[in-house]
């Protein structure tokens, strides 16, 4: 059996009305993770998560709707947000649905392009070769080979590690190996305390 997708609502259980519309592959983890202390959401739907649970409550999840994963469930997402909308719900949603969490506000697309090379679109966020979530999730699911990575082996921006010059060792981050990186995070921590 193909994995789903699961179109889900969250409603106040002290009044019944929805306010936020996502997805999930798994609906009881990432009801855990929209009720964790440090979950990580815009302001909004955090705030009133928080409400809730500081009362004793938990958000009141429904799955609207299962799709296959091969299918572009970001369609009947925004379906969801749209009808929730039209009937006057009060979403927390910070976008139309279909593209994970919304993309940092920037002057351009990606670092390369201004829009999707496949679709043309440039409100969903960017995954990889000029393609949005997507484009990149349907070619995958077509089996086609991915593009060759135009820049350097080791990471995007960085030939070789800035601080220990090796590229035996993972690029983590910041143009660091796994080494180096966790190095400069214990100097961070040390600097903090």
């Amino acid at each position: 059996m193909e994995k789903q997708r699961h179109i889900y609502s969250l409603a106040d259980p002290r009044t019944g009305a929805v306010r936020y519309v996502g997805a999930t592959v798994n609906p009881m983890r990432r009801l855990s993770v929209h009720c964790a202390p440090k979950a990580r959401a815009h302001h909004g739907l955090k705030e009133w998560v928080a409400s809730l649970v500081n009362s004793g409550q938990r958000p009141i999840m429904c799955i609207l709707e299962s799709v296959p994963v091969s299918v572009d469930w970001g369609e009947r997402e925004s379906w969801w947000i749209r009808r929730y909308e039209s009937l006057g719900a009060d979403l927390f949603n910070r976008n139309s649905g279909g593209d994970g969490p919304p993309a940092l506000a920037i002057e351009r697309w990606s670092r390369d392009f201004d829009a999707c090379k496949e679709c043309g679109r440039s409100d969903r966020r960017h995954a990889a070769f000029g393609l949005c979530n997507s484009c990149y999730n349907r070619a995958k699911h077509r089996s086609e080979k991915m593009p060759e990575r135009p820049y350097y082996d080791w990471s995007l921006d960085y030939e070789r590690c800035t601080e220990c010059g090796t590229t035996e060792q993972r690029h983590k981050g910041k143009g660091l190996c796994t080494n180096c990186y966790a190095r400069a995070k214990r100097r961070r921590r040390k600097a903090i305390a």
